[in-house]
């Protein structure tokens, strides 16, 4: 019984400082730093992306001009 209580003990207290490190502001800044980054890279992606709608919707109402003005 005593092995399972120091076991216990000693996984309360282990887990307690793992999450204490865990929580430091270096950890949070680069997290934080992280997430910045992903959302650059999402935004970069979708202006691409939103031009490229724009290009070819030029396009599409310039073939569309085009045909509707040769009847």
């Amino acid at each position: 019984m005593k092995p399972i209580l120091l076991l216990v003990a000693f996984t309360a207290v282990a887990s307690g400082a793992l999450l204490t490190g865990c929580s430091t502001t270096e950890v949070q800044d680069a997290r934080a730093s992280g997430l910045d980054r992903r959302q650059d890279r999402m935004d970069s992606r979708t202006s691409a992306r939103q031009d490229r709608w724009s290009e070819r919707a030029d396009r599409e109402d310039a073939r569309a001009e085009a045909r509707f003005n040769s009847w």
